[in-house]
């Protein structure tokens, strides 16, 4: 999934990093996926927008989340669980991460 979709390429999404926190608040209810799924993968993301965003009916946007640096790890627990295999992989693989760093 290293695109977005039509348009919206990794580097862009990296270019978008330095919105606040309440911008992203306000584009994570933006009707284009993805623009969602760009604040879901965005480190400066509020961990209440993650949640809400983890609960997103298609799976690019909880891919998003589930690959976030800044995803809580009872959010990522929760996503292992995930009914898509490559975000249920992804959360796995970042919380596998996570407790071994500690």
């Amino acid at each position: 999934m290293g695109e977005l979709g039509p348009g919206l390429s990794e580097a862009r999404m990296e270019a978008v990093s330095a919105i606040s926190p309440e911008r992203l608040e306000e584009l994570a209810r933006h009707e284009n996926e993805e623009v969602r799924a760009a604040v879901a993968a965005n480190s400066n993301t509020p961990e209440n927008v993650l949640r809400e965003l983890a609960t997103e009916k298609g799976p690019n946007v909880r891919y998003r989340v589930a690959g976030n640096g800044k995803t809580p790890i009872d959010l990522l627990e929760k996503l292992t669980k995930d009914k898509n295999p490559d975000v249920s992989r992804t959360a796995e693989r970042l919380l596998n991460d996570r407790k071994g760093a500690k």
